[in-house]
């Protein structure tokens, strides 16, 4: 008993010290200097970082190190970075500049913006759109022109714009959310319940859109049309970045991580050891989620976020085993609140594993399992139920 008991001890310890190992946000700020980022871009094999104060920088090994790539970049702070081709433009609080050799040389081209601060860039199609401090602008010669586009846009102000098919989506600073359905040339204000917020994030999945306001989310199923308050219970929270991952929704704040899916109703933070919680971009690359902070850039597997988050299945009701005393048949019930996978094994009181009841996925609910015990020698055992990390168990007694 003694040692079974030792047996479960250690199988917990090694369950919670797994959880934790892979729980764990980890730096990936060498070169990076802890940087403010701002914005994060996948192209091929590399990653960029746009940062605050010092430019864009460049790792070619997942994030593990970085490498500043500023040649000809005369402004250092870097607000969205987005990729056409082998051209990446990174836009700035002066103008937009473009490369074609991954960040080995910069050149400006910003001709006929009438605005220079550039908060957003998107891509639709081969034609590139700016967000600016005075309305949209579009190039369809990557940069070499630009022209204006916000007729019927009275806020100017475009802090975040998206792409969704033939939608595109600018979202301002204090007048709400505005859709383009003509590649720009005409915008009609659709988010009028989004009016007094400022459109910090867009976040589109399938026919859903997402906005994020310095307050809570919006959702829209109709392409924009309508809007209304997702999952209340996150508000007044600035949401900066919204990211997807199979069923799950992820959304960086001013104040931490969080994570949920469509049909829930709460949010769940997955900070975990994250120090710096003041998020401003979410990536997801492989197997892994960035971070970019207002101190530097984090990861985290997505494995360890997604399973069990919010819908963990767990064991609602204790082990049932009938009869009990046994001597050559028991009947072994159980309940789970969801489709998972189940292991039912029996051990001896030294913890040596004697027989395997059940392995593989079962549906929610009550299930029944019998399970012959006429080879079982006379004496006590244990029958263990494992479910995502939870372990139970229950005394069964045989007699011939």
């Amino acid at each position: 008993m003694k040692n079974f008991k030792y047996l479960l001890f250690c199988i917990s310890i090694l369950v919670t010290y797994s959880n934790m190992e892979a729980q764990h946000w980890e730096d990936c700020n060498k070169g990076l200097d802890s940087l403010t980022i701002n914005a994060l871009l996948i192209s091929g094999n590399n990653m960029f970082a746009g940062t605050d104060t010092a430019g864009v920088y460049l790792s070619t090994d997942e994030g593990t190190t970085w490498t500043q790539v500023n040649n000809g970049l005369l402004n250092n702070v870097v607000l969205s970075l987005v990729v056409n081709g082998d051209n990446i433009f990174a836009g700035t609080d002066g103008g937009v500049y473009r490369t074609t050799n991954n960040g080995t040389n910069w050149t400006d081209v910003y001709n006929g913006l009438g605005n220079s601060f550039i908060f957003c860039l998107v891509l639709k199609n081969a034609d590139i759109f700016a967000g600016t401090a005075g309305g949209v602008y579009r190039t369809t010669n990557n940069g070499s022109n630009w022209f204006p586009e916000s007729n019927g846009i009275t806020y100017l102000n475009i802090i975040k714009m998206a792409v969704n098919g033939e939608y595109i989506y600018a979202g301002t600073y204090g007048g709400g959310i505005y859709l383009s359905s003509d590649n720009g040339s005409t915008w009609t204000n659709v988010g009028k319940d989004t009016t007094g917020t400022v459109i910090r994030s867009f976040g589109i999945n399938d026919t859903n859109v997402f906005a994020g306001t310095d307050k809570e989310i919006y959702l829209s199923t109709n392409n924009g049309l309508n809007w209304t308050p997702f999952i209340k219970d996150m508000t007044h929270l600035a949401i900066r970045s919204i990211v997807f991952n199979g069923p799950y929704i992820i959304a960086g704040t001013n104040s931490g991580i969080y994570i949920t899916k469509l049909n829930d109703s709460k949010w769940s933070n997955i900070n975990y050891d994250l120090q710096y919680l003041s998020i401003n971009c979410l990536l997801i690359n492989g197997n892994y989620i960035y971070a970019g902070t207002t101190n530097g850039l984090y990861r985290i597997l997505l494995d360890s976020i997604t399973t069990g988050i919010k819908d963990k299945i767990t064991i609602n009701n204790d082990l049932k085993i009938t009869p009990n005393p046994a001597s050559d048949l028991v009947t072994i019930s159980f309940n789970i609140s969801g489709r998972s996978m189940v292991k039912l094994e029996v051990y001896s009181l030294l913890g040596e594993l004697v027989g395997v009841v059940y392995n593989g996925e079962a549906e929610a609910g009550s299930h029944i399992v019998n399970y012959r015990t006429g080879n079982l020698p006379i004496g006590t055992y244990f029958v263990t139920i494992k479910n995502l990390g939870e372990l139970k168990s229950i005394k069964m007694n045989i007699l011939k």
